[in-house]
């Protein structure tokens, strides 16, 4: 009787053990799962992020074809842009101004 008895006990101890470890597998589990969720919905972000770069950079690219090189503002300003000092245009518009007083 005394040896069944021990028997039992180490059967139930065996059984307390197994369930405790399958309990914290069971919630590693789920911790992974968890993490897996967020990271795929990070991804999922990203890739919406992206498509949306993507658009945009082709609405740029179609841009690109339409504009029309224009001189806007001061034309001193756009020739010392253009490696121009702009001495001779201000020149030649002092006299045009000289003419137009006369």
């Amino acid at each position: 009787m005394e040896a069944r008895s021990e028997l039992e006990i180490t059967l139930v101890e065996t059984l307390a053990l197994m369930k405790s470890q399958a309990t914290a597998t069971n919630l590693y589990i789920q911790e992974i799962r968890t993490t897996l969720s967020s990271v795929t919905s990070r991804m999922d972000r990203l890739e919406q992020g992206q498509g949306q770069i993507d658009q945009e950079l082709e609405t740029i690219k179609l841009g690109q074809g339409q504009i029309k090189r224009k001189r806007v503002g001061n034309p001193d300003l756009h020739d010392q842009q253009n490696g121009c000092d702009g001495r001779r245009d201000r020149r030649q518009n002092r006299r045009k101004d000289s003419i137009a007083i006369r």
